[in-house]
């Protein structure tokens, strides 16, 4: 993602234009799975390590990091003027999702207030 990240700050004004002729053109809805496929690997991976759990789709999962990704580029070379810091923004996104697939204590409700087991 580092690496994608510096050419995109590098070419601003290229990177908008790409991405705004990819998306208008569709292509999101017609890419071949390379990206997300990617993205399904390493989700195994995590399942396999015991990261993430065995009922994650992983690969609805890879399509959701894919569109993580490219929603965040895009958003980024839409941005007037100065266009933040991309790579904490990509961080940020993932990590919010990522966060969503790592396995949590059981939860026990309790009169309606909420603790975890140990």
């Amino acid at each position: 993602m580092s690496i994608r990240v510096g050419i995109s700050q590098e070419m601003p004004a290229q990177t908008k234009a790409v991405l705004t002729a990819w998306v208008r053109a569709g292509f999101p809805l017609h890419e071949q799975p390379c990206v997300s496929g990617m993205f399904t690997e390493f989700i195994k991976a995590g399942r396999g390590s015991g990261q993430v759990p065995d009922t994650v789709d992983t690969q609805l999962a890879g399509y959701l990091m894919r569109d993580i990704c490219l929603g965040t580029r895009y958003r980024w070379s839409q941005s007037a003027g100065d266009h933040g810091d991309l790579e904490s923004d990509l961080q940020d996104a993932c990590t919010t999702f990522l966060d969503g697939l790592m396995p949590r204590s059981p939860l026990i409700l309790v009169t309606g207030l909420t603790t975890r087991r140990t």
